[in-house]
């Protein structure tokens, strides 16, 4: 189905400053030391791209075991004789595990769960029921940053606030308790959080989510995309995108998913 490219709508998760909840009455700083995420918080405390969120999300595909099987339908329907040949045997690459593929400004992108947990600071061993689940705004841009692809639009003059839609999250703080009618009055401090557009430290370590390494391919992939879409490299903002096509494979149950980490 289409969906108008302005019609998403971009949720990005909330800062919240502990120490200013604390100081106002309300202490949970001993149960978020306990789950360890401490570091995840602080990852919120950064900018969110709507702009690459939107193209993102637009056009993101889930690539999981069903999708290897009508893979392979697909193959064996061109030609019978592939029939219980391996993937190796068809030309087709062997599944590794669960990927999100999508593009990012015309650069195409995959998405693994170790890429997620890299971006969230935490493992990405445990059980299924003690996984996060969380919003994608804010870990979406956190990704697109680590990846180093805001290097890349920069490089293009394409990484302005206008063009990126930069925006921060609300923030939770001593303020929201009074907000809710739980404390009479909020205590402000020179030390409570602010809301930042400052990205957060770049990591040595994250793991990659595009192929391509030539950077003048990359930059050409979103020279082309810019002049697609219109959107001028300089400092003003895009112009309106096209409707952009939003592909659903299927609605997804615990079974499904159940059954994808055993044909991991």
């Amino acid at each position: 189905m289409a969906i108008p490219f302005k019609s998403f709508e971009v949720q990005s998760e909330s800062l919240v400053d502990f120490a200013s909840l604390k100081r106002n009455g309300m202490d949970l700083e001993s149960l978020i030391t306990v789950q360890e995420m401490f570091p995840y918080f602080g990852m919120l405390n950064g900018p969110t791209y709507i702009t690459l969120v939107k193209d993102f999300w637009a056009r993101a595909e889930v690539y999981d075991v069903e999708a290897t099987l009508a893979e392979e339908d697909e193959a064996m329907i061109r030609n019978p004789s592939l029939r219980e040949k391996t993937r190796q045997e068809m030309g087709l690459d062997s599944f590794r595990q669960t990927e999100i593929r999508s593009t990012v400004m015309g650069i195409p992108i995959t998405i693994i769960e170790e890429v997620i947990a890299k971006a969230c600071r935490v493992a990405k061993e445990g059980i299924r029921n003690k996984r996060k689940q969380i919003p994608c705004g804010r870990l979406l841009s956190e990704i697109f940053s680590q990846s180093k692809i805001l290097e890349i639009l920069r490089r293009n003059n394409l990484a302005s606030d206008q063009i990126l839609r930069t925006k921060t999250g609300k923030m939770i703080n001593g303020k929201t308790l009074q907000n809710m009618k739980i404390i009479k009055k909020f205590s402000p401090n020179e030390k409570d959080l602010k809301e930042s557009t400052t990205p957060t430290k770049l990591m040595t370590d994250f793991p990659p989510i595009y192929q391509e390494r030539n950077s003048e391919a990359l930059a050409k992939l979103v020279a082309d995309y810019a002049k697609e879409s219109g959107i001028r490299m300089d400092s003003e903002a895009p112009a309106a995108v096209a409707e952009v096509p939003l592909q659903v494979r299927r609605k997804r149950t615990a079974t499904d998913a159940g059954s994808e980490e055993s044909g991991n």
